[in-house]
């Protein structure tokens, strides 16, 4: 049994005091990862000046340790792994109270989903595409009468959020703050920012694609409008065939299909019919060798689309085929996400 008592201070971080030797190492060794830039690098070959090798998720001084807020459950556990005591502190600002309210009704779902997250300090919301996490979100903002915060990755996300909280907490557009756009004014209860320095949400290789085709040539600008709006709010995303110049979107399950359909005609007056695309995957490419990378697009030009940001994006139609081009093209790299930083 250790007699120390190891002492939390819960603020923006974790601040750690009188740290027994017997997790301290450990700790030191979990927040410590190989860095995938410079192991990147490395494999293109690659100069790596000023590109560390590790990332190191801690800050030390002397005796005391500073670690991600996040880490605070998987602390405790490690405590409770080795008999370890350990003392909480919460160091966390209160600020005045707000007086939110929120004006609307939740589904049943999500009240199950608040009630859960309400009865914890802090977490992450997990919730399938379309079920209302911006609802939700609000409805937990009301609740804890604090100012808010709210940080998303686009300007038009950002004003959409300005929207729904006129309509759900019935705040006016002159009292929501905004960071972005040239613009930097706190609000007096929420502030709404775009995140500085990023260069966005990374977007993941769909599972599921298809064309989507206009069912109703009169509406053409609102079914536009509708699915680039929804793909910049994370619903799905969209490829454009370079073969064909047909649009792709592409999900992680058949059911986003059907959220995009009911949203384009209940939001945007607009219809819109798929037709299935037989693909395996989509991958990020690029490569520092030209002539290599020129060779695969005259190769591979009935698989080639190009993403909402303009990136090459090779569309494999089986895993054997995706094994095959990585075998026959050693020097084009395959990014199964889209953030990377292209050379």
């Amino acid at each position: 049994m250790v007699d120390a008592t190891l002492k939390i201070g819960l603020s923006r971080d974790l601040k750690l005091t009188d740290i027994p030797e017997t997790i301290k190492s450990e700790l030191i060794g979990k927040l410590t990862i190989p860095n995938p830039k410079w192991l990147e690098n490395a494999r293109m070959g690659r100069w790596n000046r000023n590109v560390p090798k590790l990332l190191r998720f801690f800050y030390r001084h002397k005796e005391t340790l500073w670690i991600p807020r996040g880490y605070l459950r998987q602390l405790i556990m490690m405590c409770r792994q080795y008999n370890i005591s350990y003392h909480i502190e919460d160091l966390r600002r209160k600020l005045p109270s707000v007086n939110f309210s929120f004006q609307g009704e939740l589904k049943s779902f999500q009240k199950e989903d608040v009630e859960k997250m309400l009865a914890r300090d802090f977490g992450t919301l997990n919730s399938p595409t379309g079920s209302g996490k911006t609802i939700m979100g609000l409805f937990m903002i009301a609740h804890r009468q604090q100012p808010a915060l709210v940080v998303v990755h686009t300007k038009d996300l950002a004003y959409q959020w300005i929207e729904q909280i006129k309509h759900f907490l019935g705040i006016e557009e002159s009292h929501v703050g905004l960071i972005g756009s040239g613009k930097k004014k706190i609000g007096d209860a929420i502030t709404e920012g775009e995140k500085l320095q990023f260069q966005g949400m990374p977007s993941f290789s769909p599972e599921m694609f298809r064309y989507v085709e206009n069912d109703d040539p009169m509406k053409f600008k609102q079914l536009a409008k509708g699915v680039d709006q929804l793909m910049d709010e994370g619903v799905a995303q969209l490829f454009v065939s370079i073969a064909n110049g047909r649009k792709i979107i592409g999900t992680v399950g058949a059911l986003q299909f059907e959220v995009i359909q009911y949203r384009l005609q209940h939001e945007y007056g607009a219809r819109c019919r798929f037709e299935n695309l037989p693909m395996h995957k989509a991958c990020w490419i690029e490569s520092d060798n030209k002539e290599k990378l020129k060779d695969f697009r005259l190769r591979k030009y009935q698989q080639l689309a190009k993403d909402k940001e303009g990136r090459e994006v090779y569309m494999a139609e089986s895993p054997y085929a995706l094994q095959m081009a990585r075998d026959n093209f050693p020097e084009i790299t395959f990014h199964f996400t889209s953030e990377f930083q292209s050379s």
